[in-house]
């Protein structure tokens, strides 16, 4: 279960991403990914991750996700 202070952060996380135009469902993706990447759940499953990495502006929302998630994509 996250703490009040961790779903606050990624409240915070979804204005500025739709303010650039991602899309509900790629942003649906980078919560859990970010949460993954934190270590506290599993990585959602690889199609999902490219959708992040080829979503237009994702990677202005968070570089240091999306930089980790193309690394978890490559072969």
């Amino acid at each position: 279960m996250r703490s009040p202070d961790q779903v606050l952060a990624a409240a915070r996380a979804i204005d500025p991403a739709h303010s650039l135009g991602v899309p509900a469902d790629v942003i649906a993706i980078m919560l859990p990914a970010r949460a993954a990447w934190r270590g506290s759940t599993p990585w959602p499953p690889a199609e999902d991750l490219a959708r992040v990495v080829a979503t237009p502006h994702a990677r202005d929302v968070d570089e240091v996700l999306w930089r980790a998630i193309r690394r978890r994509l490559k072969p």
